[in-house]
């Protein structure tokens, strides 16, 4: 490393950045179940609550103009189909500074990997890298309102550390817990509720129409086609995930076996095309492999890779 470090350091693929901790990227629609688990607990909205996802029906000019005409969407719905409408909706009845306060309580624009006892937590930081992320500051001109916020585009960067440990929030059923990389010396975390688990698990139910469902145009499930084959039965491992599309590919879910075990993952591939079109397909073969190194249960031999 010593030697080479001139041409480490101008390699343009960054060998030597670790992503997971030290890159930030816009989160794009992963941010989306953490959204509606804070519009949920903060009684933004309910459940049942719909909005009728029309582009004649905009309140804002300018972007997000992507907007598909799903009709009267719940917060379920809108996970499953990735609703940007529902989305701006509901940012703009929660307001950005309880949309940052929610965010920040979710773990983003902080380092949030636990040290052991005894190191220094600004030390371990600057020797892992671990970004901050950050999400729009409270009196700020841009953006003019929690639009993007809502959707995961501009101001709102994340590590991938940070999108899999907010997707584990929801997998706990809104029990937030530090993530660990030291298995020596151990280090003690202390589980936060952050929401009621039946909170929780109306982000889990959209998390997995988002891969179970297909009910025609729009309204198929955005990481459906992704992950068919199914690589379980539903009554051996349960599958939740989001897809999310910026300038690159994302996706962002857990699985569930009957034993309990949960295994909550990110992933973002620097390809410019849609989370359902690469990095979805992705996440269904990382899931694959982790059953292989036994985190869950082995998928099915006639699953296609």
């Amino acid at each position: 490393y010593n030697e080479k470090y001139a041409a480490i350091i101008q390699d343009p693929d960054r060998g030597w950045c670790n992503r997971a901790l030290a890159e930030i990227y816009e989160t794009g629609s992963t941010i989306k179940p953490t959204n509606l688990l804070g519009g949920l607990e903060t009684h933004t909205v309910t459940a049942e609550q719909t909005f009728d996802c029309d582009i004649n029906n905009l309140t804002w000019t300018g972007k997000p103009s992507h907007i598909l005409n799903h009709g009267w969407v719940d917060g379920r719905r809108a996970i499953k189909v990735s609703c940007n409408y529902y989305f701006v909706r509901l940012s703009q009845l929660m307001g950005v500074e309880k949309l940052v306060g929610w965010l920040k309580k979710s773990g983003f624009a902080n380092p949030v990997i636990a040290w052991p006892e005894g190191e220094l937590t600004d030390r371990a930081n600057t020797a892992f890298r671990e970004a901050a992320g950050h999400v729009a500051p409270i009196g700020r001109e841009l953006p003019p309102h929690p639009r993007f916020l809502s959707i995961g585009r501009n101001e709102m960067m994340g590590t991938i550390v940070q999108i899999a440990n907010s997707i584990a929030t929801i997998a706990r059923d809104g029990v937030y817990l530090a993530p660990v990389l030291s298995k020596s010396p151990p280090v003690k975390t202390v589980p936060r509720p952050i929401a009621s688990p039946q909170n929780a698990r109306v982000v889990q139910s959209g998390m997995k129409d988002a891969i179970y469902e297909d009910n025609g145009y729009l309204d198929c499930g955005t990481a459906y086609h992704a992950f068919q084959p199914l690589p379980w039965p539903e009554e051996e491992v349960e599958l939740f995930g989001k897809t999310g599309s910026t300038q690159y590919s994302l996706f962002a879910g857990f699985a569930k076996d009957k034993t309990g075990r949960c295994l909550a993952i990110a992933v973002v591939a620097e390809v410019e095309v849609t989370g359902g079109e690469l990095a979805a397909f992705l996440g269904k073969e990382i899931f694959i492999q982790c059953g292989e190194l036994d985190y869950l249960p082995k998928a099915h031999k006639d699953t296609e890779p």
